[in-house]
């Protein structure tokens, strides 16, 4: 029965476990948060079907983004020097880690306009879109973890009402613009 036990439980937690070797040591805490609550478990799972990833902290403004996913590299960054707080760092990892679940998608607007499929306003739009949806994902994701008292009450990220409204403020803040740029150097590739 105790033997029967143990490799039940082994067998449980190997579907959830995680390697903290993946993530910088600063946002282990983080992390750990995130996966408490069962959608960043099933989030976890959904990313690493297309293979590991790495969560680094950053220090400064690179790029001036406050996270970001770079997908060739399989790579989050949280720039805890602009994102000092727990609950801003589990905001940021949470809607990354949305962002590198929807990598197929991303891959395959950027492979339409790598062939010049679509123009570069369409580029930059459906990207957006993306980051859109995935932004409503990760409001979700947050109000559940919220709830359950797995999250600090402080966490927040924007809910828009529309894309449009998302659109907007992305292009006031010049999201939208490096996405812009980001179409001419991409001319030609292929992406995987």
């Amino acid at each position: 029965m105790f033997k029967y036990l143990t490799l039940m439980l082994l067998s449980f937690s190997s579907v959830y476990s995680f390697d903290y070797g993946c993530c910088d040591r600063e946002l282990q805490p983080v992390l750990e948060k995130i996966m408490e609550l069962s959608e960043g478990k099933d989030l976890w799972q959904k990313i690493h079907q297309a293979g590991p990833i790495r969560i680094r902290a950053m220090h400064g403004t690179h790029r001036d983004f406050k996270a970001f996913w770079e997908g060739e590299q399989r790579l989050i960054c949280v720039n805890v020097g602009i994102r000092p707080t727990i609950d801003e760092q589990i905001c940021s990892l949470l809607f990354e880690l949305h962002n590198a679940a929807s990598d197929p998608k991303v891959i395959n607007v950027y492979n339409q306009a790598a062939s010049g499929r679509i123009s570069q306003a369409t580029f930059a739009t459906e990207m957006e879109r993306l980051e859109y949806e995935n932004s409503l994902q990760a409001c979700d994701c947050l109000e559940k973890g919220i709830e359950k008292g797995i999250f600090p009450k402080e966490c927040y990220l924007q809910r828009f009402r529309n894309f449009d409204d998302f659109l907007v403020m992305q292009k006031q803040h010049g999201h939208f613009q490096h996405y812009l740029r980001t179409y001419h150097d991409i001319q030609g590739e292929i992406f995987y």
